[in-house]
């Protein structure tokens, strides 16, 4: 399996980022596996030059939510974008509220 240079998670929950963190180097799939527990803090990481290939993105988190995250990470240049897969606890999300998505 090809591995990926790094994954971002994105997510005020210690217990999640510790469990998410296991499995992906259970798994091996990447080398590096950055945390960040606030959405800015995750821009600031990406615009150093932390440019993950996968970001884990929690949707509610104090301060800058997920979605204003993705707010913010469009605006980025498109040398700093990787794929984003959104983690939402709730049962359902809006088609409506997906379809504004405009990621890379």
């Amino acid at each position: 399996m090809k591995k990926e240079k790094s994954f971002l998670l994105i997510d005020d929950s210690k217990a999640t980022n510790f469990f998410n963190r296991k499995i992906i180097e259970k798994v091996e799939c990447v080398e590096e596996v950055f945390i960040a527990e606030k959405g800015k803090q995750a821009l600031t990481y990406i615009q150093s030059g932390v440019i993950p290939e996968l970001i884990f993105l929690d949707i509610n988190m104090p301060v800058m939510n997920g979605w204003e995250f993705i707010s913010e990470y469009t605006k980025l240049d498109k040398k700093y974008k990787g794929s984003i897969i959104v983690l939402y606890a709730y049962p359902y999300v809006s088609p409506i509220r997906l379809l504004t998505l405009s990621i890379v």
